[in-house]
């Protein structure tokens, strides 16, 4: 797998803040969801979220390949959304991470 071509995963790492208006991010992570969906050029793959017992949270998104994360990333309506970062989270810390291998055992949907 070339490196150019490498599968893109962001590991995104976070603490919701106490007031933090659940109905809104609720809405917000949707139309971002369906955003990824939406734009070919994104290579949005497959996401999952995960409670640590600290009661951070942990988001990870598989995207195609760089490219793709990050014109999702550079996207108006999803810079738009960074913006507001504050009003939902303590704080956030994304990793953004190569597959330089992949070992597959069975039949894995993605």
């Amino acid at each position: 797998m070339s490196a150019a071509a490498a599968q893109a995963v962001l590991v995104a790492r976070y603490k919701l803040r106490a007031d933090a208006d659940p109905e809104e991010l609720r809405r917000i992570s949707e139309r971002m969801w369906a955003l990824a969906h939406e734009e070919p050029g994104f290579g949005f793959r497959a996401g999952w979220y995960l409670t640590a017992g600290d009661g951070s949270q942990v988001a990870i998104y598989e995207f195609s390949d760089l490219a793709g994360l990050e014109r999702f990333r550079l996207h108006p309506e999803h810079l738009a959304v960074q913006r507001r970062w504050s009003e939902f989270f303590e704080w956030m810390r994304n990793d953004v991470c190569t597959v330089v291998r992949q070992d597959t055992l069975g039949p894995v949907p993605l």
